[in-house]
């Protein structure tokens, strides 16, 4: 077996008093698709960010390959050229069109050169349905092709991850489709994806592996017919009633 990519070793997280997340164990293999699923607040988004450093751990430690990515000295900039992140709310510039905000991650924080990052940008909005506006204002389009233009520029940082904070909750019900599809042929090819999720029929379909989260705690781990249609967890399976 691969070494694990990121491993989490006892890693808490809390808000002022209030404990989001309660020593988490868990780690993450190099081309899986894990769905990480629970109820609002029970910490999902909390344990992606952290993989980002979008958030510090309160306590415990968090490894990307060997690295402890929170000790002083880590580049944080590094990470984030390793490990790409989709938002619930896409987070385009306004200010710039499709294709400049591709490349303006690989062009300013990588330095890479400008044709390679423009053709591997073009790759990367055609793959996901995106070229013909690629010269188009973020503001004219529609949350499902912003949020397959976001997906593009992820790609297009060549990451070695990529983390999804549930890209289709901010989303009408009739765009979902056209990103879950993009996320489907992306895990066809067998990257590494983590992805916050209430697409339960996009997990079974999907996922190599599925976490439960209930109150800060992973508490089933398994593969997605484990937990999504064997486990007989009590928690879980009053979760899953709400999508059946």
């Amino acid at each position: 077996m691969n070494l694990p990519l990121f491993t989490l070793d006892q890693v808490s997280k809390s808000f002022g008093k209030v404990p989001v997340l309660k020593r988490i164990n868990v780690s993450f293999q190099p081309g899986q698709v894990t769905c990480i699923i629970g109820a609002s607040g029970s910490g999902k988004s909390t344990l992606l960010r952290l993989l980002n450093l979008l958030e510090y751990p309160t306590s415990g430690v968090i490894r990307f390959h060997e690295d402890i990515i929170h000790q002083r000295g880590y580049s944080v900039t590094t990470l984030r050229t390793k490990v790409a992140m989709v938002f619930q709310n896409f987070h385009l510039f306004p200010h710039i069109n499709v294709l400049q905000n591709c490349m303006m991650g690989p062009l300013h924080v990588q330095n890479r050169p400008r044709e390679e990052v423009e053709k591997t940008a073009i790759m990367y909005l055609e793959k996901v349905g995106m070229k013909a506006f690629m010269h188009a204002s973020p503001s004219s389009l529609s949350g499902g092709q912003k949020q397959r233009v976001a997906i593009a520029r992820a790609l297009t940082m060549q990451a070695e991850v990529l983390l999804f904070d549930e890209p289709t909750s901010a989303l009408d019900p009739e765009l979902v489709g056209e990103v879950l599809d993009v996320m489907k042929s992306l895990a066809l090819e067998g990257r590494t994806m983590l992805i916050v999720t209430h697409e339960m029929a996009f997990a079974r379909d999907v996922a190599d592996r599925v976490l439960f989260l209930d109150q800060g705690q992973i508490v089933v781990d398994g593969t997605a017919e484990e937990v999504l249609q064997n486990s007989t967890y009590p928690r879980l399976q009053e979760f899953l009633k709400r999508y059946r």
